[in-house]
C-alpha cells in the first residue's frame, strides 16, 4: 500500500462510519494527530476507541479530496469533510491531511 493508497483508505473508513476498518490501518504505534482532538492519540487500540464515538456520531460522510501529492513514504492532500451528524446537525470543514508510513 502506497501512502497515497493508505491516506485514501482512512477517509473512506471515515465515509463508511467504520471504526475498526480505520484502526486496522495503523500500527501498534501509530499516531493519529488531529486539531479537533486535545492530544495525540498513540496505537491501533486507542485510535479505535478515541474515535469510535466519532464514528458513530455522524449519519453521513464524504470526504472530497482536491490536491494530493506523494513522495517516498509520504502523502498529503488537502480534502473537504463534509457530515451529517445523527442529530441533525452539520459538520463541514476544508483540511489537509498527512500520512507518513514506514516500511509500507
Amino acid at each position: 500500500m502506497t501512502p497515497n493508497e493508505a491516506m485514501l483508505a482512512v477517509f473512506e473508513a471515515w465515509e463508511r462510519r467504520d471504526v475498526d476498518a480505520l484502526a486496522a490501518l495503523f500500527t501498534d504505534d501509530a499516531r493519529y494527530e488531529d486539531p479537533l482532538r486535545r492530544s495525540t492519540v498513540v496505537g491501533r487500540d486507542a485510535i479505535r476507541d478515541d474515535y469510535r464515538p466519532s464514528l458513530e456520531g455522524l449519519a453521513e460522510c464524504e470526504i472530497t479530496v482536491h490536491h494530493s501529492v506523494e513522495d517516498g513514504d509520504l502523502a498529503f492532500c488537502e480534502a473537504y469533510f463534509a457530515a451529517e451528524l445523527k442529530d441533525g446537525g452539520r459538520l463541514d470543514f476544508p483540511f489537509a491531511a498527512m500520512v507518513e508510513m514506514r516500511d509500507g
